[in-house]
């Protein structure tokens, strides 16, 4: 079957999606013999069985094991870290494996552990040993690590990160100041978390954000700057090329976007060098395959969900994009602007499920600043090559990244940031097959393109909430649930700012938030005397002025 692996894709996804409502238990070993009985078989019963098997081993991968809410201290853990940690200035989290504890039902779980500080010495594979506290929530287990009792042994893969390491503190020594410093960090080594949360606003409202996450457009790059600054020997520009993306993911923190751009770009390559023809939708789909097969939970991930709707309505409307004119300036200038339009069309959906925002200024903010990325990753490779020992060619590269910055700020100032879109996940999902079924309809390009764009605004004015009244959310929690009130004002009365309740307040189009315990200091167009009324919450109802207001949406805090 030509198009295999985009059928083993959705049948997978489909598996991973239903094993939470799977009345019964299903062994690895049941969809593995499946396929074993399917090469006995004839061709097509062959190929029922083989789809059936990756549905239950979607199932089998995915299944959860239920546990009870509780909260537990002093606890004593070892584990193994399976991803690559998130650094910042002020705290560090990573996912582990539990093999041994003096609690035995934690033993052989997955736990994500924080540290209340930036620790570079813990990297994928390393076994942590740890008392702290943990909390068992909504099914998940997340602990944190009591700062004098921990112990950490590192393996070789440890190697990948004091390279890093050194790295950075080389790059540290020859920044122009602290703003390029932690671009860098981001755009370079994949390090978010120094970036300011004023910075990061910039670019939310920018609508660049996806600038700062490395992935498929930033492979793209440095992959033709490879084959450029090689170019006097192909095929050793394709060597190097195969070398660097298959370490580069562990430079960048092993996010789903680089290892699914990073696994594209190294089959590209391969089928450069055997004089191979590939078909770009099935690598896409075969890479999506990988990493739900190592990592199911990655279908319910933004990261993962975006790059790749982004990539396949780019592969999608490759015809659309890539239409040549007699100047080679005017037709770069099109093909940027129209790549960033139909990645805007069909992420945009996604972005205003998860987040409740979009910028329209995405659209012309993107090829602008892909325009300045090209020169600061051009510099970027030379540094790394060098090991920014070269402190001008250092500075050049920061004196980009300061225009980079700047031009985001102009974008980011327009104010076409817009909050307030709640759309359900059944219009996303019969938006994204209306616009790619669009792909396939014999009509000229240029209707397609109108079509795509009207689509588009109308998804757009449906998404946004246009109700005039107050509006009570509650959020689930082991002790005192959160709880957000929504006011036909623009504004927002929160328990706190958690990332949950913010994205809530943008769906639902909140101007201003204003904590509940600092509510006597704030000048709000609401009736306060309302909001000091609170007598009582819980998971079901908020008695506001002696009376009762059911809750709208039961949010769990995930």
């Amino acid at each position: 079957m030509y198009y295999f692996f985009i059928f083993a894709f959705w049948f997978l996804a489909a598996g991973i999606i239903f094993s939470p409502f799977s009345p019964v238990y299903i062994p690895f070993y049941t969809p593995v013999a499946l396929l074993i009985l399917s090469i006995f078989v004839s061709l097509r019963i062959g190929q029922i069985i083989t789809f059936i098997s990756i549905f239950l081993l979607g199932i089998s991968l995915s299944k959860p094991v239920k546990l009870q809410d509780k909260y537990l201290k002093p606890v004593f853990i070892q584990c193994k870290v399976s991803s690559i940690p998130y650094v910042s200035d002020k705290f560090s989290v990573f996912p582990c494996f539990i093999f041994n504890s003096d609690k035995e039902f934690l033993k052989n779980k997955k736990i994500t552990v924080y540290l209340r500080e930036e620790n570079r010495q813990i990297f994928l594979f390393s076994q942590i040993s740890f008392f702290g506290k943990v909390l068992i929530e909504n099914n998940k287990i997340k602990a944190i690590a009591y700062k004098d009792f921990i112990q950490v042994r590192n393996n070789n893969f440890y190697l990948f990160a004091k390279l890093k390491n050194f790295l950075i503190d080389r790059y540290s020594l020859s920044s122009l100041n602290n703003r390029t410093y932690n671009l860098g960090l981001a755009l370079i080594f994949g390090e978010k978390g120094y970036l300011s949360y004023k910075e990061k606003s910039r670019f939310i409202n920018a609508g660049t954000s996806h600038l700062l996450a490395i992935s498929g457009m930033h492979i793209g790059i440095i992959l033709s700057l490879i084959l450029f600054l090689f170019s006097f020997n192909r095929r050793l520009s394709y060597g190097i090329g195969i070398g660097l993306l298959s370490v580069y993911p562990f430079f960048t923190g092993l996010h789903i976007p680089v290892i699914r751009a990073s696994i594209m770009g190294v089959l590209y390559l391969i089928s450069k060098v055997k004089y191979l023809k590939v078909e770009p939708i099935n690598i896409l789909f075969f890479v999506g395959f990988l990493v739900l097969i190592f990592s199911p939970d990655a279908i319910y991930q933004p990261g993962f969900q975006l790059s790749f709707i982004a990539v396949l309505g780019i592969i999608l409307y490759l015809e659309l994009i890539l239409k040549n004119f007699k100047n080679r300036y005017i037709t770069w200038i099109y093909q940027s602007i129209m790549l960033s339009i139909i990645a805007t069309i069909f992420t945009a959906p996604m972005v205003m499920y998860h987040f409740g925002q979009f910028s329209i200024a995405t659209i012309l903010a993107t090829p602008v600043l892909i325009l300045i990325l090209f020169p600061y990753l051009f510099f970027s490779i030379i540094n790394l090559f060098t090991f920014f020992s070269i402190a001008p060619l250092v500075k050049i590269m920061d004196l980009i990244g300061y225009l980079f910055l700047k031009t985001n700020d102009f974008f980011a100032e327009l104010g076409l940031a817009q909050n307030g879109f709640a759309p359900s996940l059944w219009m996303v999902i019969i938006f994204l097959i209306f616009i790619a079924g669009i792909r396939f309809v014999k009509i000229p390009a240029f209707i397609k393109a109108l079509l795509l764009v009207f689509s588009f605004f109308i998804f757009v004015d449906l998404s946004y909430i246009k109700e005039n009244s107050y509006r009570i959310f509650v959020f689930k929690k082991l002790k005192k649930p959160d709880w957000i009130v929504v006011s036909p004002y623009g504004e927002c009365f929160v328990s706190k700012k958690s990332r949950a309740i913010l994205s809530v307040a943008n769906k639902n189009g909140c101007k201003k938030v204003y904590s509940y315990r600092f509510l006597k200091f704030a000048e709000t167009t609401t009736d306060i005397k309302v909001l000091k009324n609170i007598i009582e919450i819980n998971g079901k109802l908020i008695k506001l002025k002696n009376e009762n207001y059911s809750v709208k949406i039961q949010f769990n805090d995930k």
